[in-house]
């Protein structure tokens, strides 16, 4: 008799379904390159209705794979088709799996065990696509005495695929063409011989074209990795802490203005509770530029999967209102370090002193600096003049931080050390210190490498020589002059606790706005500098552009505004001028008078009595 018809759904099994039905099949030697190939069919046929539930399968079936122990050369190729394969998933799918169940990195995990006991022909085992490269070779140490391991890779010019991996044992004989390497020194390959008693070790090699197979929630918009993974492995051995470094070299994918800094890293499977992540940790940038359109260079002391990772920042040009006001600060300091040192230069008796004399060498520091900034900062058109502007602004950067650190040498002398103050030559001193030592610094830095300059935005130093030229100076500065003022501000603490006349009062109230003045030029500003570089907001940037501009402007201020010698001494000019009278020479005479009196009793007993000093030299800094 008929009976209901049952209906089925006839129609073709999904992506998805297929795989887990070639996860239920048992896998052994004999049918696992077989079933390798299935999984290679339906991730390329459809890769993009594959989901995390489809790649939890994969990655089950490539460890059962795995689990066979076969040493197939097919099998092996077969696997690094199907881990290419996976390069067309959705990246948002992948990202998924890895969150749930690190699907990507168990894959990554198992291509690696397979290629440690995959049979080698003539010692060695390649096999090359357009998104994974893999090579395993046996390697002697007898025959490494003296050269290194060295493994790079070549992308097509035209697709940006994989088309090549070729080996070199000295970093010298690194192609230029190359895109992505990794080079291990010959000390390792000594000191692994050593430790494991045997002179043949197998190195696996493998290139990815991009981090797909390592998503992670560390990636966004601006801060992702940029170009090719390398990973290199020694089977069975961990190298850690390594004396001298691994050395890895990338082309960066994307080569942008808006590239503000580069990280090398590894991938950690440990990182975010197991589900894998970038880590920096034993890794940093040797040489490479900011907008990535160089090589970039990374030295790492342990084995890995290695990439870089770049920070991008669209939009985050210089604001216009950050340029504007960098120009007006710094023409409003150009006009006042002019004044300054006219003040100071055309009237004898205040040139004499010895701290305005030190004033008058950071006052010219500061206006050629700002000077070349504001002329040549953007000259970077031609080659040649912007290395020259570079190393212009970044000597006198210097010197005016070298001249600040004088500043707060001498009111050490003045205000704490009131005994035996007297130091022979100080100025000769003072100027080979604060001139000749940028000067070394700037002829080490570009000794090293001329290309430091060459800079594409604008005429500075790359940001990974900032750190060590630039930063670290101002910052060994700014500890230097903070431990002075400290510990000059508990000596005029007690000189305004002493002194019981007024105007013996008034002399310590200048000298502690003499110390303010002091902090100021010591360059406290620099400090929101550092907080400036990199990431820095809008805000941090703008307000370090105002403070640092204005270094011109706040020494007018302190030095001549506030100062009752320079008003009364532009009083008097303006009267004579005004007048036409002689009064002013005559004062000035008598002020010459006292001056040289003043000095002679210096110089007769320059350490003679404590007290007597500090007396003076109260007078000298006022």
């Amino acid at each position: 008799m008929w009976q209901k018809v049952m209906h089925r759904n006839c129609s073709e099994a999904t992506s998805d379904l297929l795989l887990e039905r070639l996860n239920m099949m048992p896998i052994t030697k004999d049918n696992a390159e077989e079933v390798l190939q299935a999984v290679n069919n339906i991730t390329t046929t459809e890769p993009d209705t594959i989901t995390p539930d489809g790649l939890e399968a994969t990655a089950e079936i490539i460890e059962s794979v795995i689990s066979v122990n076969s040493t197939s050369a097919e099998v092996t190729s077969t696997l690094v088709g199907t881990v290419a394969s996976l390069f067309e998933v959705d990246d948002d799918v992948l990202l998924e799996s890895q969150m749930q169940t690190q699907a990507p990195s168990r894959i990554v995990e198992s291509l690696e065990e397979q290629l440690a006991v995959v049979d080698l022909k003539n010692d060695k085992y390649e096999f090359v696509t357009s998104s994974v490269a893999v090579q395993a070779q046996n390697v002697t140490t007898n025959e490494l005495d003296h050269t290194g391991i060295g493994i790079a890779s070549y992308q097509s010019a035209d697709t940006s695929a994989i088309v090549n991996v070729t080996g070199f044992s000295e970093k010298e004989d690194l192609d230029n063409a190359a895109s992505v390497s990794i080079y291990i020194p010959p000390t390792i390959t000594k000191m692994f011989a050593a430790s494991n008693g045997t002179s043949d070790f197998r190195v696996v090699t493998i290139v990815y074209n991009d981090s797909s197979l390592f998503p992670t929630n560390q990636s966004n918009n601006s801060t992702r990795t940029n170009g090719q993974v390398i990973s290199l492995s020694i089977p069975g051995v961990e190298l850690n802490n390594l004396s001298d470094p691994i050395v890895t070299t990338f082309i960066p994918a994307e080569i942008s203005k808006h590239n503000n800094e580069t990280a090398c890293v590894f991938w950690d499977f440990e990182l975010d509770d197991g589900n894998g992540g970038w880590s920096s940790a034993g890794c940093y940038l040797a040489n490479g530029s900011l907008d990535g359109s160089d090589r970039q260079i990374c030295h790492c002391d342990h084995l890995d999967n290695f990439a870089i990772l770049m920070n991008f920042y669209p939009g985050q040009e210089d604001p216009p209102i950050a340029r504007y006001i960098t120009n007006i600060g710094l023409g409003v300091s150009i006009v006042c370090l002019l004044a300054t040192l006219v003040s100071f230069t055309i009237n004898r008796k205040l040139r004499k002193s010895k701290p305005k004399q030190i004033l008058c060498h950071l006052c010219v520091s500061l206006l050629c600096l700002y000077l070349i900034f504001l002329v040549g900062i953007d000259s970077k058109d031609k080659k040649g003049s912007c290395t020259a502007i570079a190393g212009l602004i970044h000597y006198f950067l210097l010197t005016s931080m070298f001249w600040m650190s004088v500043q707060a040498i001498n009111l050490y002398y003045l205000i704490v050390k009131v005994c035996n103050t007297h130091v022979s030559r100080f100025f000769l001193k003072a100027c080979l210190f604060a001139w000749g030592l940028p000067a070394v610094i700037v002829a080490i830095t570009v000794g090293i490498d001329v290309d430091n300059y060459a800079n594409k935005d604008y005429c500075f130093l790359v940001a990974t020589r900032m750190y060590y030229s630039v930063a670290l100076p101002i910052a060994i500065i700014l500890l230097f002059n903070t431990i002075v003022f400290i510990m000059v501000l508990p000596s005029i603490s007690k000189l305004g606790k002493i002194t019981a006349q007024a105007h013996e009062y008034n002399k310590s109230r200048h000298l502690l706005q003499n110390a303010t003045c002091i902090s100021v030029i010591m360059g406290l500003t620099w400090v929101i500098g550092f907080f400036a570089i990199g990431s820095a907001s809008k805000v941090i940037q703008i307000l370090f552009c105002i403070l640092n501009s204005l270094q011109g402007f706040a020494i007018f201020v302190l030095y001549c505004l506030r100062s009752k010698d320079v008003r009364s001494f532009w009083a008097e000019e303006v009267r004579k001028r005004l007048r036409g009278t002689k009064s002013s020479s005559i004062n000035s005479s008598a002020g010459k008078t006292t001056s040289f009196r003043l000095n002679s009793s210096k110089r007769e007993q320059p350490n003679s009595d404590c007290k007597t000093n500090s007396s003076n030299n109260q007078e000298y800094v006022a």
